[in-house]
């Protein structure tokens, strides 16, 4: 066992897992404070005006 802890992704499919989010400034107020892992995705992607072939389906 190592002195740090480890973060590791097991796959490069997003989760419908809820994670907690803290944020301020502009477009802030168009999250909530829990959001699942693939709505905040999708958020990204849109905010960065990506087409929207690379949207996560539900």
């Amino acid at each position: 066992m190592g002195k740090y802890p480890d973060v590791q992704w097991a796959g490069m499919n997003p989760t419908g897992d809820y994670i907690e989010l803290t944020m301020f400034g502009l477009g802030s107020e168009n999250l909530t404070p829990f959001v699942k892992n693939y709505e905040l995705h999708n958020f990204m992607l849109k905010a960065a005006e990506m087409p929207e072939a690379f949207l996560v389906k539900a």
